[in-house]
């Protein structure tokens, strides 16, 4: 499961230093001159700017009864302006006021909503860096850097992991249906005896052998192996087309399998596709 920690999102820190609210959230006089232009009420220009310093740094909008208490003293204090009550930041996010204002606070920063009908470029972004990526933290990551390029405000985690997940599972599927379809019924059959168990061990263990200590014998065996995976390998679908970043994550997933994971999962066509939901 991917985690926020694990991305560029970007995050509020728990623990400021004061040279960090200092350089971060102190409101400059254009700042200030623009929440003055908006409300002439100095509590309404202390939640604009509150809004706007957190917009800034993060690039989304959070509600402001969950930001840290020193954010808001902070903004608050070096504008000289009244700290709003926790009762009163709750009235605020609930209330139709705050959307009107986000809309202005998002013109100002110079960002754009980021909106349902978004998604369809978003998505094609998402496969197009699936294509070439397969761990779900580098395709939110390829996504955020695109919404940042692009000046978007950016949706929330889950809803990024979700695009990303949805992307990486489309392109597998896409590249698994087609080397299944490029299979032979011979191939499809040597490759299902790969996990049939015979004697205790299945062929498929026997491929995954790791050479054991050089010696002049067991080299000579570990030769005879390389010349037998050779030939099961022999006329197969051709996958160089494929990223090298991507087929070398496919294939450290297909590794880690034993014959009995291959044949606990459910194929979407054939043999050659077992290992789909796993590597999922």
């Amino acid at each position: 499961m991917s985690t926020i920690q694990d991305t560029a999102y970007p995050r509020l820190k728990k623990d400021l230093s004061v040279r960090d609210l200092t350089a971060i959230y102190t409101p400059t006089a254009d700042e200030c001159a623009f929440a003055v232009a908006i409300s002439a009420r100095k509590p309404t220009q202390a939640l604009l700017l509150i809004q706007l310093k957190i917009l800034q740094r993060l690039g989304y909008v959070e509600p402001l009864s969950t930001l840290p208490r020193t954010i808001v003293d902070h903004v608050c204090g070096s504008t000289q302006m009244r700290v709003p009550t926790a009762r009163e930041l709750k009235a605020y996010d609930a209330s139709g006021s705050r959307s009107l204002h986000l809309q202005k606070i998002r013109d100002f920063v110079g960002v754009r909503r980021f909106m349902d009908t978004d998604w369809t470029w978003l998505e094609q972004i998402a496969r197009e860096a699936a294509s070439t990526k397969q761990e779900l933290e580098d395709i939110i990551n390829v996504l955020i850097e695109e919404l940042v390029r692009q000046k978007y405000e950016l949706p929330g985690f889950t809803q990024l992991v979700r695009a990303a997940r949805a992307a990486r599972n489309a392109v597998n599927s896409a590249i698994f249906k087609s080397i299944d379809g490029q299979l032979s019924a011979e191939q499809r059959q040597m490759l299902d005896d790969l996990i049939v168990r015979r004697r205790g061990v299945t062929l498929w263990d026997q491929l995954k052998q790791e050479p054991k200590r050089p010696t002049v014998r067991e080299v000579a065996k570990f030769l005879e192996h390389i010349r037998w995976l050779r030939s099961l390998g022999h006329g197969l679908p051709d996958t160089r087309e494929m990223a090298v970043t991507k087929r070398h994550q496919m294939m450290l997933e297909a590794r880690a399998l034993d014959a009995k994971d291959i044949r606990a999962v459910k194929p979407l066509k054939g043999s050659s596709q077992k290992t789909e939901n796993k590597a999922r």
